[in-house]
Order: structure tokens, then C-alpha cells, then sequence
């Protein structure tokens, strides 16, 4: 996986492939549950929406684990004042 950098910036044929890491359908219906029951828990206890949040599954086996990560806010533009030329 450290190689695949190199895809960005191989010929056509090549251009088009994606990776992902190879999981059974066992591994990723444990993650999808592992994630629901963090996003439950969370909204039982905290008051900021779930939605405000990245829920990450990181470990192999028995030492899987949520981390919770805070979504970072997108700064709001202000819009620039007029300025009267007379």
C-alpha cells in the first residue's frame, strides 16, 4: 500500500485502477456494527450531533476499536463590504 503514490502519475492504462484494503463480508458487516454502536453511544451521552463527527475503525481481530474524530469546520466567508467610490 506505501507504493501506491506512484498510480497518480503512471500511464493510461494504469490511470484508472483503485485500491482498497481486502476485507470478507464478515469483517466489514463487524465494522459497519462496530460504527452504529459508537454513533448510538455517542448520541446517548453527548449533546453535539453525531453528524459533527468521523467514526473510524482502526486494529485487527479482538483489538478493533471506534475512534472518534471531530469533523473540522469549514470557515463561513464573509461577504466583502461595499465601498461607496463618492
Amino acid at each position: 500500500m506505501s507504493s501506491l503514490k506512484y498510480l497518480r502519475d503512471a500511464e493510461i492504462p494504469f490511470k484508472g485502477i483503485s485500491v482498497a484494503h481486502d476485507m470478507s463480508p464478515w469483517q466489514r458487516e463487524e465494522i459497519k456494527r462496530l460504527v452504529e454502536q459508537a454513533k448510538h453511544e455517542h448520541a446517548s451521552v453527548c449533546v453535539e450531533p453525531v453528524e459533527n463527527f468521523w467514526f473510524r475503525v482502526v486494529g485487527k481481530g479482538a483489538r478493533m476499536r471506534v475512534m472518534k474524530v471531530k469533523k473540522k469546520e469549514k470557515p463561513v466567508q464573509s461577504q466583502p463590504a461595499m465601498v461607496s467610490s463618492e
